[in-house]
C-alpha cells in the first residue's frame, strides 16, 4: 500500500521528533514554573534585590561621570 509516506529504511520520522521535542518542551515548562511557584516570595524578593542593586550601582556610575 503506497498511502504511508513513511520512507523504507532506516529513515528518521520528524513526527516523532517532533513529539518527543514538545513533551521534552513541556515538561520543562512544568519543572520551571513548579520551581517558581515552591521558591514563591523568597525568589520574587532576591530577583527585586538584584534589580535594586543593579540600578543603584548603575546610577552611581552615571554620578561618578560628571
Amino acid at each position: 500500500v503506497r498511502g504511508s509516506k513513511r520512507r523504507q529504511g532506516g529513515g528518521v520520522d520528524m513526527r516523532k521528533v517532533l513529539l518527543v521535542f514538545a513533551l521534552f518542551s513541556c515538561i520543562g515548562t512544568m519543572l520551571l514554573l513548579y520551581t517558581r511557584i515552591s521558591m514563591g516570595p523568597a525568589l520574587a524578593a532576591a530577583v527585586m534585590d538584584e534589580r535594586r542593586d543593579h540600578i543603584v550601582e548603575s546610577e552611581t556610575l552615571t554620578l561618578g561621570r560628571d
